[in-house]
């Protein structure tokens, strides 16, 4: 049974796994110093005392926070506004202000952990390494990583056997910094790299799943959400949708080049198939076959910087959008 908590409503149930993110107002600093990092790492223990939250890695950066969080009691509301509630309250009396320290409410993304939980986890653990921080994510010394791989001692609240068992049914540590060390997987950081967050991250027939839970109702964005994540194959019904607005043909959308001039409707389809539908490069890619993924991610970050400074084409967009359907914002 599935359970929503105050709003904005999350989708939450026994046994859950999240992503979850937060970065500080107007992206200024969270932590100042370690004393702020070590509190906040005391919060993560209480939290897990307090309500039952496994915690499975994290990564304290100067300005954002980064978990892995398992609620075997459907309460992750609570126990997020306890450790953001606190650590606020801790912070603004060690540097005498007052007021908002994060820029909102966490983001939260729903995962399947037996697809997503590992690709997670070494995200998390990478994130010094993408920011250029250190060489190496053993390097930093506020995550979870050292600990995963005996550099660090463990915290009891710290729960690792479930990452280092989708990694090897031994638990081997050193298969688990292979892994991590290997680097993101490039369409796995696809996904996180949208201007809007997902609301879910999973297999289509696990999203159906969760959807049967989920009563679609207007107060639950995330749970609305879900409605703009289609089986793959609908991807046909999007592209001829595109076709017979603009009165072409599939050729035209196959046509070769990859300049955000040269095929207006063809960037549109890629825009809409990944931001509003999910749709991963490779598979847009496969459908085209005349551009690679890289290229597909090209087109689609292009259009993104298009649509903040060119309204007519934020225009055109929107009309498109009503065309084919995609009646719901990306979640925010």
């Amino acid at each position: 049974m599935l359970f929503f908590m105050s709003r904005p409503l999350r989708i939450q149930y026994p046994g859950a796994w999240y992503h979850v993110m937060n970065r500080g107002l107007n992206r200024r600093r969270i932590f100042h110093n370690d004393t702020h990092r070590q509190q906040f790492l005391i919060l993560l223990a209480d939290i897990h005392h307090r309500y039952g939250i496994e915690v499975h890695a994290y990564c304290l950066m100067n300005n954002h926070y980064h978990l892995l969080l398992h609620t075997p009691q459907a309460n992750l509301s609570r126990a997020m506004r306890h450790l953001d509630g606190v650590y606020t309250q801790k912070f603004n009396h060690d540097t005498k202000r007052d007021g908002a320290l994060f820029r909102g409410r966490y983001k939260a993304i729903l995962i399947e952990a037996e697809n997503y939980m590992l690709q997670l986890s070494r995200y998390i653990h990478l994130n010094p390494v993408s920011a250029k921080i250190c060489a190496y994510p053993c390097a930093y010394k506020w995550s979870s990583y050292s600990a995963y791989i005996n550099r660090a001692k463990k915290p009891t609240w710290l729960y690792r056997d479930e990452c280092l068992l989708r990694c090897s049914e031994h638990l081997s540590i050193k298969m688990y910094q292979k892994y991590v060390e290997h680097g993101n997987d490039a369409e796995f950081i696809e996904k996180l790299s949208k201007a809007y967050w997902p609301s879910v991250l999973g297999t289509q027939e696990w999203i159906k799943q969760i959807k049967k839970f989920c009563k679609i109702n207007s107060e639950i964005p995330a749970s609305k959400d879900l409605t703009r994540w289609k089986p793959l194959e609908d991807i046909d019904v999007l592209i001829q949708k595109v076709i017979n607005h603009y009165g072409l043909n599939m050729d035209f959308l196959k046509k070769r080049g990859n300049r955000y001039a040269e095929n207006k409707p063809r960037n549109f389809l890629i825009y809409l198939a990944m931001e509003y539908c999910g749709y991963e490069s490779k598979k847009i890619a496969d459908k085209l076959e005349t551009i690679n993924a890289n290229s597909v991610r090209q087109i689609k970050m292009t259009m993104q910087k298009k649509l903040k400074n060119d309204k007519f084409i934020a225009a055109e967009l929107n009309l498109l959008k009503e065309v084919c359907g995609l009646i719901h914002q990306p979640h925010n």
